[in-house]
């Protein structure tokens, strides 16, 4: 059967060759195969370099944001406390992270294929390379964004090494910005009620990350098998876990713990009796979180699939992009209110000394009481000085 065949929009002999390929060939062979076929037909590559790097332009914000809230709680406040060192780390995993992620984008190098023959293979044929008698050599893509039979051998094993790597600081940084949070929530609230929620929150959050860390860096044994098992039959015994419902537990567990973050603080900041516009601006503050609660369910929808696809190299390339974006949203949200003290405390300095606590200062500070006074009604009446200090905008 002639090749140019397989070149024509010839949909039965196209699956008889891909189901052939499959029964009988290696995932090397068939890469092999795929390959002949594309430089064969001359079919154009596909690539999505340029979508990778959309992350970096949330990531790079989300860094400085970090950096600028630990600098606002050295600055603003007497002491850093336990919500900011756990930042710190999550700063130092996101700056890993994003590394990882860079190398993922790849870059293009030389890829030799072998010569032009027919190859009959249980009965169907597939095509290599026009040019007989002779080697050829052509551009091979690097990492994620590009179709899995453009990838050579060897970086097809270091990209899934660097995705393995890249999924593990996710888990740790999510749980260590959610750990954050509730932290945060404890200094802010007084109510003895409220702050034993926040610590079964902040036990769910902790414990699950961890069990779900260890499932992802355990997920096969050996280990080796997560970057190296996709030479199937070539790596020899193994057990693995199931990736996918792994995946969508996580996910789930991930969404269902924003959620609780995100209304937990509402049932006070409602009650508040301070003017209308001020009460906006703090439930507005403290709502930001529902970003990082779409971003979770958009990835929700990226990772379908994750584990199963035949092409991992271009289909995963949606849930690398929106894992990043979650990781720095959740970055960006988290440090907002410690900017804003920020912003607020220059303003007040640009104006001068009789300007240190303007009005709308003034007005968060009696939010911030209010706040404190309607937090101790959970159960507990309390009127912590403190609770002023650590509001966000009152300064």
């Amino acid at each position: 059967m002639p090749a140019d065949r397989f070149c024509e929009d010839d949909i039965a002999y196209y699956l008889g060759v891909l189901g052939c390929v499959r029964r009988v060939c290696t995932l090397e062979e068939s890469m092999e195969t795929a390959r002949g076929a594309w430089e064969a037909c001359g079919t154009p590559r596909r690539s999505r370099k340029v979508d990778l790097r959309v992350p970096f332009v949330v990531e790079v914000p989300a860094l400085v944001g970090g950096l600028l809230r630990v600098y606002s709680r050295w600055v603003v406040a007497p002491r850093v406390e336990v919500d900011d060192y756990l930042m710190m780390a999550v700063m130092v995993g996101c700056l890993v992270a994003v590394l990882v992620v860079s190398s993922l984008t790849g870059g293009v190098g030389v890829l030799r294929l072998s010569p032009g023959v027919w190859v009959d293979r249980c009965g169907c044929r597939s095509p290599t390379v026009r040019g007989r008698g002779a080697d050829k050599r052509v551009a091979a893509e690097k990492g994620m964004g590009v179709d899995i039979w453009t990838v050579d051998a060897s970086d097809m094993t270091i990209t899934l090494m660097f995705v393995y790597i890249a999924e593990s600081f996710y888990l740790a940084i999510l749980t260590l910005t959610k750990l954050s949070i509730l932290c945060f929530y404890l200094r802010t609230f007084p109510s003895r009620r409220f702050q034993v929620v926040t610590c079964c929150i902040m036990a769910w959050v902790g414990l699950s990350g961890i069990a779900f860390l260890l499932a992802q860096i355990f997920q096969c044994h050996p280990i080796a098998f997560v970057w190296e098992g996709w030479k199937k039959g070539e790596f020899g015994p193994h057990r693995c876990v199931d990736v996918n419902l792994l995946t969508y537990l996580s996910a789930a567990s991930n969404i269902a713990q924003d959620v609780a973050i995100l209304i937990l603080p509402l049932p006070v900041l409602v009650r508040l009796q301070v003017a209308l516009r001020t009460k906006i601006a703090i439930v507005v503050m403290f709502s930001l979180g529902v970003f990082v609660l779409l971003t979770s369910c958009v990835r929700l929808w990226a990772i379908h699939g994750f584990g199963d696809s035949p092409n991992p190299t271009w289909d995963y390339t949606d849930a690398v992009i929106w894992t990043g974006l979650e990781v720095a949203v959740s970055i960006i949200v988290t440090s907002l209110p410690a900017i804003r003290v920020l912003a607020q405390r220059r303003r007040s300095r640009k104006r001068g000394p009789h300007h240190n606590v303007p009005r709308s200062s003034a007005g968060r500070q009696d939010a911030g009481a209010e706040m404190g006074a309607v937090g101790a009604s959970w159960g507990e009446t309390s009127s912590t000085p403190a609770t002023v200090k650590t509001l966000p905008g009152a300064r």
